[in-house]
């Protein structure tokens, strides 16, 4: 079993007062056994020079190996933080712990039942986004209309089959605004998008031509707002005229 800090310092500490008691007893006993003062003073002065070398030791020892063991616990607990802030939630838990105190070792291990819970967590959380990424795929598939959804910044989140029918090169994960896309895309639909995205402002039945296609679109859009009110997508509709 693993011995404690605690442990450790208890027992430099009753080793400490152990010394003081057995140079007490030795100088008591050299009293009460010598008759003779100049013996009595020579013996006296050995045992209090041997025993104050003696607690020297001790003191060095207790004023460097206690510090020496807390840095070493709580670099290593640094270490184990550090792999856990970039990501890297497993750790094993035997070999980081081999040289450790029982207290560095039970917080280790707690902090590792904490990822455990953590990458659980987020192994549900990532099955639930992508459930409900399918479902609103699906749920936008059915529409008859093209439905168009984008985040802020202009990377498109989701198109469904219609839309795609009518701009093949539109797709998930695709940024307009960092994109070039067709000719017809840039000069004709695409500054539709940007504008309503910047300007924040919602299309009701906007009209717009497709040369290329030789069709006119009704357009229609809502802005997506988070619970601050701030912007944060927008959802675009679209059908023949």
């Amino acid at each position: 079993m693993k011995k404690s800090l605690q442990s450790h310092f208890r027992l430099l500490l009753f080793f400490f007062f152990l010394v003081s008691i057995l140079e007490s007893v030795l100088i008591f006993l050299a009293v009460r056994q010598t008759d003779n003062p100049q013996k009595l003073v020579s013996d006296t002065h050995l045992l209090v020079l041997l025993f104050l070398f003696i607690q020297f030791v001790f003191f060095v020892i207790l004023y460097y190996y206690i510090p020496y063991k807390y840095s070493r616990a709580f670099e290593e607990l640094k270490k184990v933080m550090k792999e856990i802030s970039e990501g890297k939630y497993q750790f094993d838990l035997e070999n980081t712990t081999a040289h450790q105190a029982r207290e560095i070792a039970d917080l280790m291990s707690a902090l590792q039942d904490m990822m455990n819970v953590i990458n659980r967590f987020d192994s549900l959380k990532t099955e639930k986004i992508s459930e409900q990424h399918i479902r609103t795929q699906q749920l936008i598939n059915m529409l008859p209309q093209g439905c168009l959804i984008m985040n802020i910044t202009g990377e498109i989140l989701y198109v469904n089959r219609v839309a795609a029918k009518f701009f093949p090169e539109l797709t998930e994960n695709l940024n307009i605004l960092e994109t070039y896309l067709t000719q017809t895309v840039e000069t004709e639909f695409k500054p539709l998008l940007i504008n309503s995205i910047k300007s924040g402002e919602n299309l009701h039945n906007r009209k717009l031509g497709i040369s290329e296609l030789g069709i006119t679109l009704n357009i229609n859009s809502s802005i997506v707002k988070n619970r601050k009110n701030q912007p944060t997508g927008v959802i675009f509709l679209f059908v023949k005229a």
